[in-house]
């Protein structure tokens, strides 16, 4: 499994106001370019049934979505689905050997 990299968080307090600004506007900004720090990647582990992608923002109630990356993924997307837990994403799938079944993930809520 391999994610993007992470975008800078907005920090709620800092010490000098004029570098608070530059930091939140920083953040603001990438965020408005996408990098919103819930989007990952993850290859489904073979011959297993369920991948989990540790995400400590992740909890019950929050909406997983995917996106095939591969033709192995796109084969079995009827058969993949993924749930939003406590501190991760359990993607739920058929046990097959293939070792290139990527998907994209975008955690909501």
């Amino acid at each position: 499994m391999s994610t993007p990299s992470r975008s800078e968080v907005a920090p709620e307090r800092w010490e000098r106001e004029d570098e608070h600004r530059r930091k939140l506007a920083q953040a603001t900004n990438a965020a408005l370019r996408g990098k919103t720090n819930n989007a990952f990647r993850v290859t489904l582990t073979p011959n297993a049934t369920l991948t989990t992608v540790s995400v400590s923002f992740a909890r019950p109630g929050g909406v997983a979505k995917l996106a095939p990356e591969t033709a192995s993924a796109a084969a079995s997307v009827t058969r993949v689905y993924a749930c939003s837990v406590n501190g991760a994403i359990e993607v739920h799938h058929d046990s097959v050997p293939d070792t290139d079944r990527t998907f994209g993930v975008v955690l909501v809520g």
